[in-house]
């Protein structure tokens, strides 16, 4: 069986629109402040100024820890008063998926091209 990799072409990318940044300041929910200021505590314990100077330390930890607080910071959930645990998801919600699924009809349609790696050869197949 071959292995097929799709691949975006330039001109995709030349149709993108574009770019927009917008800062949206965002306090975190009362119940996920003591959460967030023991996990900086805790950073600032093991890496930060209270860590002796002589003191090695694990940069695989220090990175796993600060990812950690910039996914904690960055996630939505964190800012709602209240977490919805009994929400009901859908494919639909996911918004990769919905773009993938969009994608993968207009191939199967005909509407689109994918580019196929034959070998050493690139091969355009419908």
């Amino acid at each position: 069986m071959e292995i097929v990799c799709l691949q975006r072409t330039k001109q995709v990318i030349l149709n993108l629109p574009k770019k927009v940044k917008k800062a949206i300041m965002a306090s975190l929910g009362k119940h996920w402040e003591e959460y967030s200021k023991d996990l900086h505590e805790k950073f600032i314990h093991i890496f930060g100024r209270l860590c002796t100077a002589g003191q090695p330390w694990d940069p695989t930890k220090f990175f796993k820890q600060l990812t950690r607080i910039r996914q904690y910071c960055n996630h939505p959930m964190f800012v709602q008063e209240v977490i919805p645990t009994n929400a009901k998801w859908a494919w639909q919600d996911l918004g990769k998926l919905v773009h993938l699924v969009q994608h993968l009809k207009g191939l199967l349609n005909g509407e689109q091209r994918a580019r196929r790696r034959c070998g050493k050869k690139n091969c355009l197949s419908r």
